[in-house]
């Protein structure tokens, strides 16, 4: 605590995090906002994320998404995948901020380049989909193999589709028609790849 009073950064997070888990102290929410507020406004990218999902949850202070997002940005822009993910959402959500498909794209590609098997889940669905942005296998099969290669297990069954369109369209656009039974085999096994 005296270290947290002395205003460094590091121990203002950890006596939130107290307040805010009840670790050691009673759990109080106000105090764990008020901590994480200190922290946060030092540049810590832990405590303006913890803040901002506190504003998100309306946990130790009022549900407000409008002053979620600047926190919760600010951590994002520090590297936190966290961070990254839920900005992302946020924007294609329109929560706190203009509903931006672009802007979510942006975000999740930042989480995504830094491993979170969400984001890339997230971007595999979107791409594969093509609703509101252009639909592109590759990118769709990238990142779902991605996800799935880290265990995300919500990623297999798109991932399964995703070979099977690809294959039917590269079909068409050569102008082929195999036969029933090469198409059977052939989904046959890219259902064993996935």
């Amino acid at each position: 605590r005296k270290s947290a009073d002395q205003g460094f950064a590091v121990a203002q997070f950890d006596l939130g995090n107290m307040y805010d888990e009840g670790v050691g102290v009673a759990q109080d929410f106000n105090e764990a906002a008020e901590w994480y507020r200190k922290a946060a406004e030092q540049g810590s990218a832990d405590a303006q994320f913890n803040l901002g999902g506190m504003y998100l949850r309306g946990r130790g202070v009022a549900q407000n998404y409008e002053k979620a997002m600047p926190w919760i940005c600010k951590a994002a822009e520090q590297g936190l995948v966290e961070a990254q993910l839920i900005v992302g959402s946020l924007y294609r959500e329109g929560k706190g901020v203009a509903q931006d498909l672009k802007k979510a794209v942006y975000w999740w590609h930042k989480a995504a380049d830094q491993g979170s098997a969400g984001a890339q889940y997230i971007l595999g669905m979107l791409y594969s989909g093509g609703e509101r942005v252009a639909r592109d296998l590759e990118a769709a099969h990238f990142f779902l193999s991605a996800a799935g290669k880290q265990g995300y297990e919500k990623a297999r069954e798109p991932l399964k589709r995703v070979k099977l369109l690809y294959v039917i369209l590269l079909a068409k656009a050569l102008e082929i028609t195999p036969p029933l039974k090469v198409i059977v085999h052939a989904v046959a096994v890219l259902l064993e790849m996935a």
